[in-house]
């Protein structure tokens, strides 16, 4: 299971698994929870464009992690976010 961006109004930024197959906390090996801001959504990170807000981001993670969360998509309409199945990465389908 994996979020969907959509709004980002419900997406926890270092605890819910959206830009890849763990958290951002785990991703990181945040050991103490008490150094980072457990409250931060998605949504504080995207402009009023529907961009990611790169300088922000910069502030907070890696440039690999960052990567990552440049690579997922910010819908340009707003629509609620949504969890969404993650297949078998593993699994090819008969042609």
């Amino acid at each position: 299971m994996r979020w969907k961006v959509g709004n980002g109004t419900k997406i926890n930024f270092w605890f819910d698994n959206w830009c890849a197959n763990d958290s951002l906390a785990n991703l990181l090996k945040v050991t103490d929870p008490s150094l980072i801001d457990m409250s931060l959504k998605i949504l504080q990170f995207i402009t009023r464009n529907k961009e990611w807000d790169i300088a922000r981001l910069n502030s907070f993670v890696d440039p690999v992690h960052l990567q990552l969360i440049l690579a997922t998509p910010i819908p340009t309409h707003s629509f609620p976010d949504s969890i969404c199945w993650v297949g078998n990465e593993e699994f090819s389908p008969r042609q």
